[in-house]
């Protein structure tokens, strides 16, 4: 009985051969095949040869990937002769006649030929030497400039792009991939003419040849190329042909974008390489102009939202000041970004004004939604409670139900009595006021003992302090955004300066302390950004009336 030889081609390595007589032959990744490969994606017993009938079958040993011939999946015994190419995962198996010499060898050879080239050497190629060549390359060129003219979507870019690809390279299929925020490929455009057959596959292999590496890709036969050796999927679908090149500009690679065609209908060659490298290079700059056009246009929305929300914001702050005669009542904020997460707000119950000022961990938008929730809770609580503390414990018990991602807000809640000048307050985890007394001596109140900030325990308990205000004497709240402003050489604006210009200007009308500690802030920041947002609120017992 005459012999048939294999050569054998792992997926790493040199290629080896083995003879094949009457007696069976295993292939696998184990121990125990007669043909032992280095291959991960074969099994360890993974096809099988046998003599037979004057000739030879394979049959499929119940592999996971699968066995292979001339592109199409074994689902049975079949046989094979010379000339016949085997996929047993990664493996590439040829058949070959002893006597004959090989019509090809595995990776080399016209069926096996692929170009992997840098593009931007390809892009600086000369044009074909064929004036009719060089005059429809020129024409694509040109109509795709020109199709692109004006306003332009990213949906409408990459349908031109196609377009023309179709029009000039008759492809049966076209996928266009761009890059996500998180590295990964997606698909973002696609094509097919009517009749193509299976999903339209990428490997994994051809993306990292052209998108990490930089080149364009023309592979003669998908299905003898072992740079796609797991590419079942596309070789099911009868795609032996392709054509791929990057979507990138100097600043980096966008994507890419890939056509194919079955080898029987239609073979690309270098020309058509070097157009696709051409159309892609034209549609990276376009679609990075897109993308920074769009990115302004969202940027634009985002600002109006943003703009509106400060408004609302600040809308929800009080209008006016306390109209009482017993009382002068000033205040600010100033917040670090468009919204922000402090608060101050003020109530007047019969003869008692009840006051509040808060500050949200975090800013933005996320600061701004908790602390309308916690103004909310602070007008709807103090109507109802007697004592300082107990409004603060009915807040906190509220703002720490299903609280799952942990947002929370230190507040100071007081009660002055209009009448005699008696002050309750209470604080969760907020710095505690100055009193700037007659005489003109500044100094902080005394803090409560405990003050758990607001949200993070629901059963949390909270102290009072109660002390007399005599006629004259200024209490001066704040936010950490005044005490802790960093200057350009990281230093803290700190309580001793706000102390200092407290008994500083302390004399003059309490919307005139405001602006003058805000002031004393800015000018000590000397330009520094601020990090957080400032509120101020002074408050004077004028005596009862």
């Amino acid at each position: 009985m005459k012999t048939i030889t294999f050569n054998i081609q792992p997926p790493s390595g040199a290629a080896f051969e083995r003879e094949c007589g009457e007696d069976p032959v295993t292939f696998g990744r184990g121990g125990g095949a007669d043909v032992v490969v280095t291959d991960g994606s074969m099994s360890r017993n993974h096809a099988r040869i046998v003599a037979e009938a004057g000739g030879w079958v394979i049959e499929d040993l119940g592999a996971r990937n699968g066995t292979y011939v001339n592109g199409e999946r074994l689902t049975e015994r079949q046989p094979i002769a010379p000339g016949d190419i085997i996929k047993m995962g990664a493996t590439i198996v040829q058949v070959n006649d002893p006597a004959q010499e090989p019509d090809y060898a595995i990776g080399g050879g016209d069926l096996a030929s692929s170009i992997f080239r840098p593009a931007t050497e390809i892009a600086e190629a000369t044009l074909p030497a064929a004036p009719s060549r060089v005059a429809a390359r020129l024409k694509a060129l040109n109509d795709f400039h020109r199709s692109l003219a004006g306003p332009i979507t990213l949906d409408e870019l990459l349908e031109r792009l196609l377009d023309g690809l179709f029009s000039a390279l008759h492809p049966e299929q076209g996928v266009v991939l761009l890059q996500q925020p998180d590295g990964t490929l997606a698909t973002a455009a696609s094509r097919r003419l009517p009749g193509a057959k299976g999903e339209l596959l990428v490997s994994r292999r051809l993306a990292f040849e052209v998108v990490e590496k930089g080149t364009a890709a023309l592979v003669s036969d998908l299905s003898i190329d072992e740079r796609f050796s797991g590419a079942h999927s596309m070789m099911l679908s009868g795609v032996r042909s392709i054509l791929a090149a990057p979507i990138s500009d100097p600043a980096g690679c966008l994507g890419m974008v890939a056509i194919y065609s079955r080898a029987h209908v239609r073979r690309f060659g270098e020309e058509d390489l070097e157009l696709l490298v051409s159309l892609a290079s034209v549609a990276a700059l376009r679609i990075r102009n897109v993308e920074l056009a769009e990115e302004a246009a969202a940027r634009r929305v985002q600002d109006r939202e943003l703009a509106l929300a400060h408004d609302i914001q600040m809308a929800m702050l009080p209008r006016r000041m306390p109209a009482r005669p017993e009382v002068e009542m000033w205040a600010t904020l100033i917040p670090a970004r468009a919204v922000g997460g402090d608060l101050y707000d003020f109530l007047i119950i019969d003869d008692a004004l009840w006051f509040v000022i808060a500050d949200a961990a975090g800013k933005g938008v996320s600061a701004a939604l908790f602390m309308a929730v916690t103004r909310t809770l602070f007008r709807a609580v103090a109507r109802g409670e007697a004592t300082v503390s107990s409004v603060l414990a009915r807040m906190n018990a509220e703002l720490a139900v299903d609280n799952e991602r942990q947002f929370f807000v230190t507040a100071l809640v007081g009660r002055l009595d209009l009448t005699s000048g008696r002050l309750a307050y209470s604080s969760a985890g907020h710095p505690a006021p100055l009193r700037l007394s007659t005489s003109g001596t500044a100094e902080p109140l005394a803090a409560p003992d405990g003050g758990i900030a607001l949200g993070i325990l629901e059963d949390a308990a909270y102290e009072e302090v109660e002390l007399q205000l005599g006629p004259g004497e200024l209490l001066l709240l704040f936010t950490d955004g005044v005490t802790e402003a960093i200057n350009v050489n990281g230093e803290l604006f700190s309580d001793a300066r706000l102390l200092g210009a407290l008994a500083e200007h302390g004399a003059r009308p309490a919307a005139d302390i405001v602006n003058r500690v805000v002031e004393a802030v800015n000018g000590f920041a000397a330009g520094a950004p601020q990090e957080d947002d400032i509120t101020v609120l002074a408050l004077r017992y004028l005596g009862a009336r």
